[in-house]
């Protein structure tokens, strides 16, 4: 199962990816490490800074986006980034956090992507 989830994890991320090129994000990392911590994505665009996660799931879920990272998550994704940014001589308060959700529903052959800016 854990296999699987890897799978989708690395399709979701490279479609965000592909979506995020068209949009001229220019992608600086991915799967980024920080100990156990980790951003999915981290982006520039126009001269600012965008943190991405990504959540690909294989069926539609009737959460909102946001509500698909909890507070932990949250909490987690705002260290990782602080640590980011003083690494890389950066303002955290300046740098955005978004989230991509995607949606691939293998029975339909459809996948829906959905952007949400500025989660927190």
């Amino acid at each position: 199962m854990n296999m699987i989830k890897n799978v989708i994890g690395h399709f979701g991320e490279n479609l965000a990816c592909n979506y995020l090129k068209t949009k001229n994000y220019q992608i600086l990392e991915r799967n980024y490490r920080l100990g156990h911590l980790e951003l999915d994505l981290i982006a520039k665009k126009d001269s600012q800074f965008f943190l991405f996660e990504i959540k690909t799931r294989r069926y539609y879920q009737t959460k909102s986006g946001e509500a698909l990272i909890s507070k932990v998550q949250t909490a987690n994704l705002k260290k990782a980034a602080r640590l980011y940014a003083a690494k890389n001589n950066l303002n955290f308060t300046l740098i955005h956090f978004d989230l991509i959700l995607i949606i691939a529903d293998y029975k339909q052959g459809a996948v829906k992507l959905e952007h949400y800016q500025n989660i927190f």
